[in-house]
């Protein structure tokens, strides 16, 4: 379930946020359920790290998007159809001024900021928005193979039963040949004929040793998720943050910059291969003249060539896959092991400004609370966001006991921000026991608490 380099690592499995019986793509015979998973903090930091040994490594990484990569621009996505999606916008007519107001989201950002240091080859875009090229992202290298909506002219929307562009076709073709790596961001693999380059590069990985492999970023299920080699579940821009810092060579916060749309002069090819090798060896130059910061090494030290034993476990992860339970999170414990309850939540205020006016002020104060019967836990850790510095905070004394009530309270000292996100809290019992659970900060009113079971 966490791609097949992953196989040996004892990693927890992502837990269901948003459970759902609803076909993902009821317009697509994929039979995948449109739940929704996340996976724990700590997971998506080990997962972070392998994609940017992969990505480093790779000589022509290919990025490949679907619908959910600009869902946090506001834009709908087919597979996000179960009730209470963590990730679908509420719905707006695609009008004229709602698609020119679109805002590029930080994945598209990161993604921007990589190619500038040489790190993205190509980028296929399912996506009609032109979000990747208003992020700064150069037009010769984005495959609008389904058509845009920022250039009907030239390049109309292609209905799915309609014909592709001939240039953009042949240069789809030409990635797929060339490509060694794929990062799938926000597409469920619906059958679009697009999905050859990700299915291609992943056969090369599993069977001839070539390349890097397919890694796939989405917070559903995928009909691909049984050969990567790296599968990653977590909203899109959260993760991408991530890497951005894992890289540690894009600086922060993200550019705010919305570039003019701007469609590849025709007839679109792919480039050269001695020219994209030259270009992108200036690029990281030029980028580490500028910036100071040394561009990661490319390397296959963590990425070594796909064992017997490794290939074997692509057969047990798409059985693990299959059988990902719907609630993964409430699973019962082993036999023996006994259960108690803990409190988890967060406290709220609204920070004030100068005068006692908190109308124009968008900021929030917040702390993170673990509590549970005296005696019971030995640490808690609280993952924030990765905007946060530190992210990763441990807790290992309670900060009071309240003696009348017989519990342990472990607090995250108060915070202060402008946005909700999820926090990852890892529960330590006293016997050594590990409670993973995601807290989704709330600004309503004090906050919010709730009852979780621990394994004790």
């Amino acid at each position: 379930m966490h791609g097949y380099l992953l196989g040996k690592e004892n990693l927890p499995a992502p837990r269901c946020t948003v459970q759902s019986e609803a076909l993902a793509r009821r317009d697509c015979d994929t039979g995948v359920k449109a739940s929704e998973y996340e996976d724990h903090p700590a997971v998506l930091e080990r997962k972070a790290e392998l994609l940017v040994s992969m990505w480093t490594a790779a000589e022509r990484p290919l990025v490949y998007t679907g619908a959910g990569i600009s869902t946090a621009s506001g834009i709908q996505d087919y597979a996000s159809s179960a009730q209470g999606s963590r990730v679908q916008p509420t719905k707006k007519r695609l009008t004229y001024e709602f698609i020119h107001s679109l805002q590029p989201t930080a994945a598209h950002r990161v993604l921007t900021e990589m190619e500038k240091q040489g790190l993205v080859w190509g980028w296929l875009q399912q996506n009609h928005d032109g979000l990747a090229q208003k992020a700064g992202f150069p037009a010769s290298r984005v495959n609008e193979i389904h058509g845009s909506w920022l250039d009907k002219e030239h390049n109309p929307i292609i209905a799915m039963s309609g014909s592709l562009r001939g240039d953009l076709f042949d240069w789809m073709l030409e990635m797929e040949k060339q490509c060694d790596f794929v990062f799938a961001c926000g597409t469920s693999f619906s059958g679009l004929n697009a999905d050859r380059c990700a299915a291609t590069c992943a056969s090369r990985h599993m069977k001839k040793k070539r390349g890097q492999g397919l890694a796939v970023l989405s917070v559903q299920k995928t009909t691909k998720d049984d050969v990567a080699a790296l599968r990653i579940y977590s909203k899109i821009d959260a993760f991408m943050t991530i890497v951005a810092r894992k890289l540690g060579t894009i600086s922060m916060p993200l550019p705010a910059t919305v570039h003019k749309y701007a469609a590849p002069a025709q007839p679109t090819k792919a480039q050269d291969a001695d020219a994209w090798k030259a270009e992108r060896k200036l690029k990281r130059a030029a980028f580490e003249n500028e910036w100071g910061k040394k561009v990661p090494a490319e390397t296959t030290a963590n990425v070594a060539p796909i064992t017997t034993t490794e290939r074997n476990s692509v057969t047990k992860c798409s059985a693990a896959t299959a059988a990902m339970d719907e609630d993964v999170a409430a699973a019962e414990p082993a036999s023996g092991v006994v259960k108690s309850q803990a409190r988890v939540g967060n406290t709220h205020r609204l920070l004030q400004s100068s005068g006692g006016d908190t109308s124009s002020n968008n900021k929030h104060g917040w702390t993170m609370r673990v509590a549970a019967p005296a005696g019971t836990l030995k640490s808690v850790t609280f993952s924030l966001h990765p905007t946060f510095s530190p992210a990763q905070i441990h807790v290992k004394q309670p900060i009071s006991r309240a003696e009348e009530e017989d519990v342990d309270v472990f607090e995250l000292p108060e915070r202060h921000g402008w946005g909700t996100f999820d926090v990852g809290v890892e529960i330590v019992t006293k016997n050594g026991r590990s409670n993973q659970f995601t807290h989704e900060l709330s600004f309503d009113g004090h906050g919010a608490f709730r009852d979780v079971e621990i394994c004790v």
